[in-house]
Formats: structure tokens, sequence, C-alpha cells
């Protein structure tokens, strides 16, 4: 007879409480680092290229990590303790920002090195977003998890992306090493506050001792059969593919666009990122209470309200249009993680998360790298327009399998078949 399967060493609050408080705080802290070095990067970049495809280079490297190490990171983070996977790689993620703040302060980067750091970042990130994910489960009910992710949402793009973004192209103006530094000593902090969550965060398997001796293949293989034998998260995963391929189109070269489409200098770009945060923001304010009761139509709406935004830039590439279009997509994005992050933590055992969570993210985050050399490759052949183009119409039919594949229905099924 199967055991219970045990989420952590003591009972999951019926509160938020004070672990998830800290994983919050933590996110924030390290959010706002990302989002300065999330506007550094490409400024870098652009002092030492003009070139579209090497300029999306970075992005390849940041997230062709997801093709290669997704599935064995689920597979080892189903055996390790999380909370320590967490403090680890963002101990790691230190030293790396660290060595870009030295490179840049002594006037020593280069393309392959920021090619490589950017590499080992993403790798990271693997890691660290798959423990995330696995982790919050363990100490928020499940009723709780769509405003805990609503919560984690609004703060992190809040800081990451509207806060981060502003200080970073203020830093950047400065010296090119201090948006680095800047990460790196925020990296540092949410490692430290990870470290000290209290408890035990590796989940016991359901067979009892015997099923610890599995090789990590046969690990591997079990979270593909289940995610591929589940209707509603294959169609979420292959939908969610679909949406990133065509976002990198667009985002990898979105640096050369504004300053030589939209001509705006450091402190404009920064505004127009910011933009998506705030969409991001004002989007978690009712995420959670719009998950809970009509989850088929957000996820609709998000889909048509990407489409909206490319069609716009499209039509009318102004900075102001450009602003609106990062606003709707910084709304529709929050949705749709809310729904569906919060869907895959109620519907995959506890045991399974973390690797049936890395199959997933193979399919729907592994298209990003590919998507970012396209948009290189479009953007030099076409025009720096054409990139968003191709976005927007590939849009289209992502909302038209939207409607057509997801319903309430289906998330309530799903939902309940892993209570009982």
């Amino acid at each position: 007879m199967e055991q219970p399967e045990q989420r952590n060493t003591a009972e999951v609050p019926r509160k938020l409480g004070t672990n998830f408080t800290k994983l919050l705080t933590a996110a924030t802290i390290s959010s706002a680092g990302d989002g300065v070095t999330f506007i550094a990067a490409p400024l870098l970049a652009a002092t030492i290229t003009r070139d579209p495809r090497q300029i999306a280079g970075i992005e390849t490297a940041l997230t062709v990590p997801w093709l290669l190490f997704s599935l064995p990171a689920g597979a080892l983070i189903d055996r390790w303790d999380r909370r320590r996977v967490m403090w680890t790689v963002d101990a790691l993620r230190t030293l790396i920002t660290g060595i870009i703040a030295i490179a840049a302060s002594t006037h020593h980067v280069t393309m392959p090195l920021l090619y490589a750091a950017f590499f080992l970042l993403g790798t990271g990130g693997v890691f660290f977003d798959n423990a995330d994910q696995s982790f919050l489960p363990q100490v928020v009910a499940p009723d709780l998890l769509e405003r805990a992710n609503a919560r984690l949402q609004t703060v992190t793009l809040g800081t990451g992306q509207l806060l981060g973004p502003a200080i970073g192209s203020l830093l950047f103006g400065v010296a090119a090493s201090i948006p680095f530094a800047f990460d790196a000593t925020t990296f540092a902090a949410a490692s430290l506050l990870a470290y000290t969550i209290q408890g035990s965060f590796k989940t016991a398997p359901i067979g009892g001792a015997q099923e610890c001796s599995t090789t990590l293949r046969t690990d591997i293989a079990e979270g593909l059969r289940y995610l591929f034998h589940h209707k509603l998260l294959r169609r979420l995963a292959f939908v969610l593919a679909s949406m990133n391929l065509l976002d990198l189109t667009a985002r990898a070269t979105f640096v050369l666009f504004a300053q030589d489409r939209l001509h705006v200098e450091k402190l404009g770009f920064g505004i127009l990122l910011t933009m998506f945060a705030i969409g991001g923001v004002v989007g978690g304010y009712v995420a959670d209470r719009v998950a809970q009761r009509r989850p088929k139509s957000i996820l609709a709406i998000d889909a048509a309200m990407m489409t909206a935004a490319y069609a716009i830039i499209w039509i009318s590439n102004t900075a102001i249009a450009v602003g609106i279009s990062y606003f709707l997509i910084g709304v529709a994005s929050v949705w749709w993680n809310v729904v569906t992050v919060s869907a895959r933590q109620q519907i995959i055992p506890a045991r399974l998360f973390a690797r049936v969570n890395s199959v997933y993210r193979l399919l729907s985050w592994g298209t990003m790298p590919i998507g970012a050399l396209l948009g290189g490759l479009i953007a030099k052949r076409y025009g720096l327009l054409a990139p968003f183009i191709v976005a927007c119409i590939g849009h289209v039919l992502i909302t038209i399998a939207a409607f057509a594949w997801l319903s309430t229905d289906k998330f309530a099924a799903a939902r309940a078949a892993n209570e009982t």
C-alpha cells in the first residue's frame, strides 16, 4: 500500500507564514539585481557590437541551458533539499556577476566572456527556478497558492522590471561595471536569506526507502510519462512553448530596435522596459481572484492581449506605442504565470513535482534560445521591425489554440484528480 507523501518536516501552515515571507524577501532582493542586469547586459553588449546576431547571442546563452539541463535538474531536485539548492545557486551566481563587474571595470569585457557568463547564469536559473517552484507548495497550503504566486509575481516584477531597469540605466550611465556589482550583492543577500529558512525540504518517495535506489534515467522517464499522458499540462506546455519562441524572437534585438528605430537613449530604454513591469504589477493585484474563477478566460485573453501588443508595435512603432504594448504584455504575462504555475503546483504530486516541472520547462522554455537565434537572423535580413511582425502573426494562431484547447472544467478536473 502506498504511503502518504511527505511535503515537509512540519505541517504546511494555513497562513503564508514566516518561511514564505523569507522566500518573498529573497526573491524581491534578487529580482532587483536581475532587473539591473536585464538592462545592463544588452547595453554593455551594444557597446561591443552592433550585429543583431551577436546581440541575440546573449539571450541564446542565457536560455539554452533549459534545453540542455532541464530534465536532469528536475530529477536531481526531487532528490535534494530544495532550500539548499536555492542558496547554493545564488552563492554561485554572486561569483559570476562579480566576475562580469571586474571585467567591465578593467575594460576586459568581450562577447565570448558575456556568452560564457550568461550561459552559467542561465544554468543556475534552471536549478533555482525548478527548486523555487517545487519549494513553494511545501510552505504554502494548496488553497493559498494563487495568492502566494500572485504576490511573488507582483513583487518580483515590480522590483525586477520596474525599479531594476530604472536603477540599471542610471548605474550604467555612471560606469558599466556598477550594475553587475549591484547584482552580485543582491544574489549574496538572497542566498543568505534562503539559508535562514527553517526546515528540511526534501520529499520522501512514495514507495518507501527502496525507491531511493532508482536511477536518474528512471526518474526522468517517470516525469516524461506523467506530463505526456496529462492532456491539460501537455497542452499548456506547447502553447507556452510557442509564446516563448515568438516573444524571444521579438525581444532578442529589442535594444537595437529601441536605439536605432525609436531613437531612445539609455534612460528611455529603461523606461520602455519598466512599462512591462507596471503592467505586471497592475495585473498581479487581481490575478489570484481571476485565476480561481475563470482560468480558461484569463488564458485566452492573455493570448489575445499579446497579439494586440505586437500589432500595435507593427502598425505604429513609436516609443509611446511600444510602451503601451509592453504594458499589455506585462499584464498578460503575470496572469498566465499565476494561473499555470498554481495549476501545476496543485495538479502534480509533490514527490514528482520537480521532474515533471522540468519536462514542462524543457518544452515551454526550450524554444527560447531558438527564438533568440531566429530574432537575430530575421532582424539582420529583414530589418529590426520584422521580428515583431512575426510575433504578431504567430500570436494570432496561439489565441485560436487557447480558445479551442483550454477550458475551466479541465482545470477543475485535474485539481480534483490530485486531491483524491
